[in-house]
């Protein structure tokens, strides 16, 4: 019999970022972005179903049932919080779950450039963090987020699915949205943010053009936009963004983009040695009059 809190705990043990759950495998879990078996017996149907249920309530479920997906927050008193996006495949459940560190690192720990900490400063703008799934997009943003926490008072909105991290009492008001609880979906939640008097918003993703453009929208309007993306260059971050949109209204949209892109942080996580946490390396790009007008005239940055 598996038991979901034992399993969880030996891969934060491990220094695990995620863990998966698949019928007919061992659990597997992600450790310095490589996939690994926690060694034991493979998982069966009737295991990943129960984990389903446990953690679910019916409303849930029943959200599960209709999409074939769906994703929520979970937490284990006394161990830890958890991101879980639970999938159907081959008519059988399977989980990720995404360990969420209680405590927000800070910029030092991360390894973040000085520089990137100056995005934090600005009053309005769009900030994007990119790089591939595992590699430390959503505590970078934490950390940005924290930042403007603890130096400014600011309105700063999250709009997250499920809700990640909690910031601790700062100099600014944090209101948390959970985008599918909260919000039917981003782009709905970043309309209703510009009414709710923000000054940062941190959008997790930008999966739609209707987000795309709520984004670009709200960094008009003023705000402080951070986001993520799945993109492993600085400069692909500006030819996806133009790319969710039909052709016709491409050059709309890099016009738009060229006027409040403010930077790009393209980050990946290098393995560590045996034993060792790896290593974020990061690459920056930053808006100046030449890069605004590569963007607007469609060219390579």
């Amino acid at each position: 019999m598996f038991r979901l809190e034992d399993i969880l705990r030996r891969a934060a043990q491990a220094g695990a970022s995620d863990v998966h759950l698949s019928a007919g495998y061992e659990p597997r879990m992600r450790v310095n972005g490589s996939l690994v078996p926690l060694p034991g017996e493979k998982l069966t149907a009737g295991d990943t179903n129960s984990i389903v249920y446990s953690i679910m309530n019916e409303e849930q479920h029943n959200r599960y049932e209709e999409q074939g997906a769906y994703n929520l927050a979970y937490a284990i008193e006394g161990q830890g919080r958890y991101r879980v996006h639970i999938y159907r495949r081959q008519q059988t459940a399977a989980l990720v779950f995404r360990l969420i560190s209680t405590r927000i690192p800070g910029p030092e720990e991360l390894g973040l450039p000085a520089s990137v900490l100056e995005l934090c400063r600005l009053p309005k703008g769009l900030v994007l963090v990119t790089g591939p799934g595992g590699s430390g997009r959503s505590t970078t943003l934490a950390a940005l987020v924290e930042q403007v926490n603890h130096s400014r008072s600011a309105h700063i909105i999250t709009l997250e699915d499920p809700v990640e991290f909690l910031y601790p009492a700062g100099l600014s008001l944090v209101d948390y949205r959970d985008v599918g609880t909260d919000c039917p979906g981003y782009a709905r939640a970043l309309g209703a943010a510009l009414r709710e008097d923000p000054d940062v918003i941190l959008v997790a993703e930008l999966p739609d053009p209707e987000s795309v453009l709520g984004a670009i929208t709200a960094a008009e309007a003023g705000c402080l936009v951070l986001s993520a993306l799945h993109v492993a260059e600085p400069a692909d971050a500006v030819e996806y963004l133009a790319g969710v949109f039909p052709a016709h209204r491409q050059g709309e949209i890099r016009r738009r983009l060229a006027g409040v892109l403010e930077g790009v942080l393209a980050q990946r996580l290098l393995p560590g040695a045996e034993g060792q946490p790896g290593r974020a390396v990061f690459q920056e790009l930053r808006t100046d009059v030449a890069v605004r007008r590569k963007i607007r005239e469609g060219q390579p940055l």
